[in-house]
């Protein structure tokens, strides 16, 4: 069983040391990789080549954990633009693996993505239980992400546009 951690824009992803201890902690089978792909500044973020390259960085790494540790469950927590990059790096290897993933809930909070992304289609691609979208609907930064970052949006504060059940949630 593998959990797989992701940080936000413009932070090293403190909170990932933290959750790694209380996941492990509350479960000895558990394993947790925090993915770091460094501080993410505003420019980088302008420009889709840097983001084109973190995410095949992460899609990258993904297969490799994947292929080498046949997990039979894995778990993804996401935040700020870490959702948009496992959020693309998953449609990558989507279309390798199909619903042979072993990916089992995926939590997305502050997501930067924007609300129109078709979730319910990958969700049902790569064969996941659960999904929940946390959105904060006070999170102003995101309205940055939404009217000046091209491709992006606000799904962190105002969800995804999706029929909800209990395997998709905004919440």
């Amino acid at each position: 069983h593998l959990v797989i951690c992701i940080h936000g824009i413009r932070s090293y992803g403190g909170w990932q040391i933290k959750f790694t201890h209380e996941v492990e902690k509350s479960n000895k089978q558990v394993r947790v990789f925090r993915y770091r792909y460094g501080f993410f500044d505003l420019m980088s973020l302008l420009v889709p080549i840097y983001r084109r390259r973190a995410i095949s960085q992460l899609e990258k790494q993904l297969r490799a954990i994947i292929e080498e540790r046949a997990p039979s469950r894995v778990d993804i927590f996401a935040h700020s633009f870490g959702t948009y990059i496992i959020f693309q790096a998953l449609k990558g290897i989507s279309n390798v693996y199909n619903s042979d993933l072993p990916i089992h809930t995926i939590v997305f909070a502050g997501s930067v993505l924007r609300q129109t992304e078709d979730i319910r289609g990958l969700i049902e691609k790569i064969g996941a239980e659960r999904f929940v979208n946390e959105c904060g609907n006070s999170d102003s930064v995101l309205l940055l992400s939404q009217f000046i970052v091209l491709g992006m949006g606000m799904a962190g504060r105002v969800g995804f546009i999706a029929l909800e059940d209990d395997s998709f949630q905004n919440r």
